[in-house]
């Protein structure tokens, strides 16, 4: 092997292994996660409504506040 093409599989080992990492660090999640109607829950409260939604695995999340029109993202 030539050290051009030594290097080009270096760099294409170290960007493997760079974008995998998050999901390594994320408990390394293999397939997709499921709905469970069974565990999950819909609840008003004094304030609002609580969600709770079962999944079978864990899951990445992120929540924002949107406008026109506002909503819950």
């Amino acid at each position: 092997m030539t050290a051009g093409a030594t290097l080009r599989a270096a760099i294409v080992l170290f960007w493997a292994i760079a974008l995998a990492a998050p999901a390594l660090a994320q408990g390394g999640f293999t397939a997709l996660a499921r709905y469970m109607p069974e565990g999950s829950r819909l609840a008003a409260t004094g304030g609002g409504l609580v969600l709770e939604l079962a999944v079978s695995q864990p899951v990445p999340w992120r929540v924002r506040l949107m406008d026109g029109p506002p909503r819950l993202v």
